[in-house]
């Protein structure tokens, strides 16, 4: 398992193929009402109008300012506006990319970046998830979907079995927490980064490049094979907002 980060890259790689880390059990649709909408917003839209939310929609807020280890200076409004959907409960997401941490968990030695990447992973879930709960005084310990943003733009090492292993820390922190965990991608993307890395059962997907808010084809468009799709994503334009449907 990755989360034995001191074997070596060879063993290790081989281990990823057939990875199946265990999962908080999840509905077919995860959390979400299906073919139900709804918008997800972080900190590009400090100081701007936040879209219409009702009992019918939900929403789905940044916990980082756009990079791991980083805070939404507006996730406290964010979250207060998130609770007026009802198609889902509450649900965030982490903004991950790549480093090494050597004085994490498992104390890992310098010359050894799967044990640090593995701990930098783990560790900005760890801290995204805490900051998140104190600065809603508990409330956001209700979230239960965590999401997992993993997309090109970030920086990202140029080993992608380096890049499986943040991943591979940050869900199995989530996985702590009893909430589900899913991961917002493209299947593109995610070959680049993780080299198509299959996390195991119950992870859901989170996938973007809709061709409208009813492109209901990319419901059967995993991240990777065998993944549940439990929410598809358009980006409007015209209204520079991310909306989302359920599958």
């Amino acid at each position: 398992m990755l989360r034995k980060p001191l074997l070596r890259a060879s063993a290790v790689l081989t281990a990823l193929i057939g990875l199946a880390l265990s999962a908080v059990p999840a509905a077919a649709g995860g959390d979400y009402i299906t073919t139900t909408g709804g918008s997800d917003i972080s900190w590009p839209q400090c100081g701007k109008p936040l879209p219409p939310i009702d009992p019918r929609s939900f929403g789905i807020v940044g916990v980082n300012g756009g990079q791991t280890f980083t805070m939404n200076p507006c996730f406290q409004q964010e979250w207060a506006w998130m609770q007026g959907g009802g198609a889902a409960p509450a649900s965030v997401y982490i903004n991950l990319d790549f480093g090494v941490i050597s004085d994490g968990y498992h104390g890992c030695a310098s010359d050894d970046p799967i044990c640090g990447s593995y701990d930098y992973g783990y560790m900005a879930a760890e801290w995204a998830y805490t900051r998140a709960n104190y600065l809603t005084n508990g409330a956001a310990l209700k979230a239960s979907t965590w999401w997992l943003d993993v997309e090109t733009m970030s920086d990202w090492n140029d080993n992608p079995l380096l890049n499986a292993h943040v991943v591979a820390g940050a869900i199995d922190y989530l996985k702590t927490t009893g909430h589900h965990v899913g991961v917002y991608s493209t299947r593109r993307q995610w070959g680049q980064i993780t080299g198509g890395w299959n996390p195991g059962p119950g992870i859901g997907n989170w996938v973007a490049g809709a061709d409208g808010i009813d492109d209901f084809s990319l419901c059967a468009a995993s991240i990777w094979d065998g993944a549940p799709v439990w929410v598809i994503q358009y980006l409007n334009f015209d209204l520079d907002i991310d909306w989302d449907r359920a599958c």
